[in-house]
């Protein structure tokens, strides 16, 4: 029996979550039975809870039209966490996926410059690994984060991204026509896999975390010796760092949760990627707070 399955949980209270996020997911005010319909609970547990809510000042309620929103009482949660940087928030995260994976997990910054900046890594106890040293930078379109920068920018410049798959060096040979395909399709899939190419005897799966202007910021990766993991492991591993980067992306930079069809990907001209549309008053503060401390990781890194 899993440690998930020991556990007791409190149903009412993953009830009042589910509709909590129902509400914040779909950004715009709800009637009880949109909110049923979204959530599959019943009815009246719908209504009960939203009630409760209300009173709570964590839903408003609207008379005239029925409705409920995410209410500002919400807001007094989020406090403590506006002093955090980027790799506070997210290491606990970190730390969950590396126990229940029983591997590394390693987060990277993604530099103007277009490298990857090794600046956390959490590893398990009792498992043989290879270590990461902080600081450690790789091209930006190396490896397993790499094919996901790849396939997000350079989809539309092949040009563009030949000249950066050219210049990794690969412990092992890789071919442009198997490096293009995996870029391509990680796009599709949410994550990468470097199958023991960028370095010999060590399979990475990795994905991308992007910030609300959709850009790329942060890499996540779980780095193992051949052999540890089978190959629907690494794919199950890969779905696990696509829920995480969503998590991340959701609550650290107030994108909605998984990346739109059809990255948009630059031009040989510099095209650029779209902009966001405006956000919550509290989500720009906290953005603006991880985009102050990760500018400030940068300067430290390039000095």
């Amino acid at each position: 029996m899993s440690e998930v399955t020991r556990r007791k949980y409190v149903g009412a209270v993953e009830q009042a979550v589910a509709i909590l996020r129902c509400l914040s997911d779909h950004a715009r005010p709800m009637g009880v039975s949109a909110v049923t319909r979204a959530t599959g609970l019943n009815a009246s547990t719908v209504f009960a809870i939203l009630r409760t809510l209300a009173k709570e000042r964590l839903v408003t309620f609207d008379e005239e039209g029925k409705t409920y929103a995410i209410g500002a009482g919400v807001l007094e949660f989020s406090v403590p966490l506006l002093g955090l940087n980027q790799t506070d928030l997210m290491r606990p995260s970190l730390e969950t996926l590396a126990a229940e994976l029983g591997a590394p997990v390693v987060l990277w910054q993604i530099t103007k410059d277009e490298r990857i900046v090794a600046i956390d890594r959490v590893r398990p106890p009792r498992v043989v690994a290879v270590e990461i040293q902080l600081g450690w930078r790789l091209p930006a379109c190396a490896g397993a984060v790499g094919r996901c920068f790849a396939g997000q920018c350079y989809s539309g410049s092949e040009s563009a991204m030949r000249e950066r798959f050219d210049a990794i060096r690969w412990d092992r040979a890789l071919s442009w026509e198997e490096f293009r395909e995996d870029a391509l399709d990680s796009v599709s899939r949410g994550y990468g896999i470097d199958r023991s190419f960028l370095f010999a005897g060590m399979n990475i799966v990795g994905t991308l975390v992007r910030d609300a202007n959709l850009t790329p910021r942060f890499g996540l990766s779980v780095m193992t010796l051949v052999g540890q993991m089978s190959e629907r492991s690494l794919e199950h591993t890969g779905g696990m760092l696509v829920a995480l980067r969503d998590r991340i992306e959701k609550t650290v930079f107030g994108s909605r949760a998984g990346h739109p069809e059809g990255w948009s990907a630059r031009t040989e001209n510099g095209g650029g990627l779209p902009q966001a549309a405006s956000l919550p008053e509290t989500t720009k503060r906290l953005q603006d707070n991880f985009r102050n401390t990760g500018e400030h990781h940068e300067r430290v890194l390039e000095t």
